[in-house]
Order: structure tokens, then C-alpha cells, then sequence
């Protein structure tokens, strides 16, 4: 399955380990993330919960042990997972601001 959309991964321009993965099932557990990105190299997953109700937002951000893994994990970018069209992309990085772009948070992710 090729990427749909979205900047190509360059590896040497961009050393990023990161990607954003949305669209998950509202049920999802960290084990359906590993189950996904079975065939990669995992370093981190991070679920992102609500702050109030601490339900799952529907979107983790998962960090990899090498480049050749993210080539690998945004292959899978509109795989059907659970009946839902998966989305997957390098994770954006802070703006100057504190802030983030692209409205995707990316908190600090534990190596």
C-alpha cells in the first residue's frame, strides 16, 4: 500500500523516527499498535487520551528505532484497520511558539 498524500520521507534530509497515526478505533490498546506495526522496529507508542474523561482520542504517536521502520510504518498510510481508513505521517515537529502545526500534538516521547 503506497502513502496517499502527504511529503515524501527522506530519510537524509529528515531523521525523523516519529509518526502520527490516526484514525484508530476508539477501543484501540497500545497492543493493536504494536499488532500494526508488527513488521517495525518500535521504540515508543504513545496513546493520546483526553485530559478530562481520560478516554483515547483516537490518534497515538509511535517512535521507531530506525528510518527504514517509518518507510515501512507510512507504507501502511489508508490501510483498513478494524473497518477504518488508518492514517499515517511523519509526526510535526514544535513550532517556535511552543505551539504545534499542522494540528497534530507532539508531546515529549520517553526514549
Amino acid at each position: 500500500m503506497g502513502s496517499r498524500g502527504g511529503p515524501e520521507f527522506n530519510a537524509e534530509e529528515e531523521p525523523q523516527t516519529t509518526v502520527y497515526i490516526g484514525n484508530l478505533p476508539s477501543d484501540s490498546i497500545q497492543g493493536d499498535v504494536e499488532h500494526i506495526f508488527s513488521a517495525c522496529k518500535i521504540r515508543s507508542i504513545r496513546m493520546v487520551r483526553d485530559r478530562e474523561t481520560d478516554a483515547f482520542r483516537g490518534f497515538a504517536y509511535v517512535e521507531f528505532e530506525d528510518t527504514v521502520s517509518v518507510k515501512k510504518a507510512l507504507e501502511l498510510n489508508g490501510a483498513l484497520y478494524d473497518g477504518k481508513e488508518l492514517k499515517i505521517d511523519v509526526a510535526q515537529n514544535r513550532n517556535r511558539n511552543g505551539g504545534f502545526r499542522g494540528g497534530k500534538s507532539l508531546l515529549c516521547l520517553l526514549h
